[in-house]
C-alpha cells in the first residue's frame, strides 16, 4: 500500500526519464537529454565519488579519441569540448620500450616512436576517468531538470510498465536508459524476457594498474626542447603512450596532468597468481627481467607495495541483443562491453549517446509527446538505434581483441613496421590524387555519418587504426574496408614472393593496376570536399 501511494505521487508530478548509472556514458547522456528539455533522474548505486580521492589501481586512465570528442561536442558544443581538452594531454603515438637496459632520459637509443595517425594533428587525449566523470556530473548539476541520486539500489525493474523500484520505492518513468556498465541492473531485468540474448567471455589475461610518480626535478609546465612541447614533470616522454611489448604480455603507460603515469600490466591470470603467491623478490626479479627501465623509474619498494595492494582486474567482452524492451534501452558497456586494447570502450559508449540522441530527434521524441501517442515514436527510435549500433559494436569488439596481439607483440616485428609505412604512403598517394592536394580534405575525418563522404571512404586508402581512432566511419564499414585493403597487400606480397623476379614483378604490376583502378577516381568523380564542409577542431 505504501509503495502504491508513493507511485501515485510520482505519477501526479512532472514526467521524468531515468538514466541508470552516473558514469561517463550516463552523465553525458543525461546532459544531452536535459538540453532537450527532458527531466532526468540519474540513479547511481555508489556514493558521490567527486568528494573522495580517485582510487588507484583500477581504471583511472583513458584514451579519448575522435568518436568520444565528437559526441561531447554534439552534446555540449565547443564550450564543453574545451573544458574536456583542458584536463587531458595529447598523445601522438606509441613509444616502444625494449628491455636492453634501464631508461636514460639523455639516451633514447632503445626507444622507438611509432606515430598514430597519417596526419600530424591526429592524436589521442590521455585523460583521467575520475576527472572527466567529475566534469560531466558538474555539468549535469547545472541543468535544472537533472537530479542525481547517489547510494540508490535498484531491486526491480518492470519493463512492461517502465517502473523502477529504488531503495524500496516504486518510481514511474517515461523512458529508462541503462548506462550502468557490465553488471547492468537493467540488462539483468531484460535477461528474464523471452527473445533476449546475452553472452559474456572472460579473457585468460587480467590487468593490474600501478602509478609512476612525477619527476620532482622537473617543474610542471617546463619546456621540453626535444619535441618543442610541454614536459609536465613526467619521468618519460609526456606525449606518448608507452608500451613494453613482450609477446604474451605487456606493460602500458599513459600520462596524467599531475606529472604521474598510469601504468597497466596485462598478464595471464596464472602468472599474476604465481607472482602474488611468491616473494617480494620474485616480483622485483620479474620486472628486472622484463621491464628493467620501468623498474629503475618506479623503484623496487614502491613497485612491491603497489603490486601487493592493487587488485587484478578482469577483461571480458559482453554481447546482448536486442538493446531495448518497450521504453527501456541499454547503452555503453551495459549493452556491449569490449576489451580496452583499442581504447574504444568509452569512445563507443559516447558514440552510443550521440546516436541515441540523434534517433530521438529523428523520430520526434520530445517532452511534449511523452504520452501514449509518443510510445510508437520511442519504439521506432530505439529500434533504429538497435539496428544501427549492434553490427558496429560487434565489429569493434572483434577489432579490440585483435589489437591486443598487435600491442603486445606485433609492434616489434619488421613486417608490421613495413605495413604501417606502406599504409601511410598509400593514404597520402590516394588522397593527393583524389583531392588534388586540397588541404581542406582533412575536415572530412571529423564529420560523423555523412553519406556524401562514402565515395571518399571507398576511394582513399585509410589505415585501420586511423579509421577507428580518428574518424567517425562506422565500425562495421571500416572493418570491411580494412579487410579489403589487407587482401590487396597480401596479394601484392604473394605475387612477389611466389613468382620469382620476373613473374613476381609482372604479378605485382597487375595487382598495382588493380589498386589504381579501385582507388584512383575517374575524371568525373568528385575532386573537392563536399558542400558545406568547414574546418573543425575536434
Amino acid at each position: 500500500r505504501e509503495n502504491k501511494v508513493k507511485l501515485l505521487a510520482t505519477m501526479n508530478t512532472e514526467k521524468r526519464v531515468a538514466v541508470i548509472g552516473a558514469g561517463l556514458v550516463g552523465s553525458l547522456l543525461s546532459l544531452g537529454l536535459a538540453k532537450r528539455g527532458f527531466k532526468v533522474d540519474i540513479i547511481e548505486k555508489r556514493g558521490d565519488y567527486r568528494h573522495a580521492a580517485h582510487s588507484e589501481g583500477k581504471s583511472i586512465n583513458l584514451a579519448l579519441s575522435t568518436r568520444g570528442l565528437t559526441a561531447i561536442n554534439y552534446v555540449g558544443g565547443e564550450a564543453l569540448l574545451k573544458k574536456v581538452r583542458d584536463i587531458g594531454i595529447p598523445v601522438y603515438g606509441r613509444m616502444i620500450h625494449s628491455k636492453k637496459k634501464a631508461y636514460n632520459a639523455t639516451d633514447s637509443s632503445d626507444l622507438e616512436f611509432q606515430q598514430y595517425g597519417v596526419l600530424d594533428w591526429q592524436h589521442l587525449m590521455s585523460i583521467s576517468r575520475g576527472d572527466l566523470n567529475d566534469l560531466l556530473l558538474d555539468e549535469c548539476e547545472k541543468e535544472p531538470g537533472v537530479k542525481i541520486h547517489f547510494n540508490e539500489t535498484i531491486s526491480h525493474v518492470n519493463l512492461e510498465k517502465t517502473q523502477i523500484t529504488v531503495n524500496g520505492d516504486l518510481k514511474q518513468y517515461e523512458m529508462i536508459f541503462g548506462a550502468d556498465g557490465v553488471y547492468s541492473a537493467l540488462r539483468n531485468a531484460m535477461q528474464h524476457n523471452k527473445g533476449f540474448n546475452f553472452s559474456q567471455q572472460y579473457l585468460d589475461h587480467g590487468y593490474k594498474e600501478l602509478l609512476l610518480q612525477a619527476d620532482p626535478t622537473k617543474p610542471l609546465g617546463t619546456n621540453n626542447t626535444d619535441n618543442n612541447q610541454k614536459n609536465l614533470g613526467h619521468l618519460m616522454d609526456s606525449h606518448s603512450l608507452h608500451i613494453w611489448p613482450r609477446g604474451l604480455f605487456m606493460l602500458m603507460g599513459l600520462p596524467n596532468l599531475d606529472g604521474t603515469y598510469t601504468i597497466t600490466l596485462f598478464l595471464p591470470h596464472t602468472k599474476f597468481e604465481q607472482l602474488e603467491q611468491g616473494t617480494d623478490r620474485g616480483i622485483v626479479q620479474f620486472f628486472e627481467d622484463e621491464f628493467p627501465d620501468f623498474l629503475a623509474l618506479i623503484g623496487p619498494d614502491r613497485l612491491v607495495k603497489q603490486f601487493r595492494s592493487n587488485p587484478v582486474g578482469s577483461l571480458l567482452t559482453i554481447q546482448a541483443a536486442p538493446y531495448y524492451k518497450k521504453k527501456s534501452i541499454l547503452i555503453g558497456d551495459a549493452a556491449h562491453g569490449v576489451v580496452p586494447f583499442y581504447g574504444q570502450g568509452m569512445n563507443a559508449g559516447m558514440e552510443d549517446v550521440r546516436v541515441v540522441l540523434q534517433n530521438l530527434d529523428k523520430f520526434n521524441v520530445t517532452v511534449r509527446n511523452l504520452d501514449e501517442s509518443g510510445n510508437a515514436r520511442i519504439t521506432e527510435a530505439f529500434e533504429e538505434y538497435n539496428k544501427s549500433r549492434k553490427p558496429n559494436v560487434d565489429a569493434i569488439s572483434e577489432l579490440s581483441l585483435g589489437n591486443y596481439n598487435e600491442m603486445r607483440d606485433h609492434v616489434n616485428h619488421s613486417d608490421y613496421k613495413f605495413r604501417k609505412q606502406l599504409d601511410v604512403y598509400l593514404y597520402k598517394m590516394t588522397s593527393l590524387i583524389y583531392w588534388k592536394g586540397n588541404s581542406r580534405a582533412q575536415e572530412i575525418w571529423k564529420r560523423p555519418d555523412d553519406e556524401n563522404l562514402k565515395d571518399w571512404y571507398d576511394r582513399v586508402w585509410i589505415p585501420q587504426y586511423s579509421m577507428v581512432s580518428f574518424s567517425n566511419i562506422p565500425y562495421a564499414r571500416l572493418r570491411q574496408k580494412a579487410r579489403d585493403q589487407d587482401k590487396i597487400v597480401n596479394d601484392v606480397i604473394s605475387a612477389i614472393v611466389s613468382g620469382g623476379k620476373f613473374v613476381g614483378a609482372v604479378g605485382a604490376v597487375a595487382v598495382a593496376l588493380t589498386i589504381l583502378s579501385k582507388y584512383f577516381p575517374p575524371e568525373d568523380a568528385p575532386r573537392t570536399p563536399p558542400p558545406g564542409s568547414r574546418p573543425g577542431n575536434l
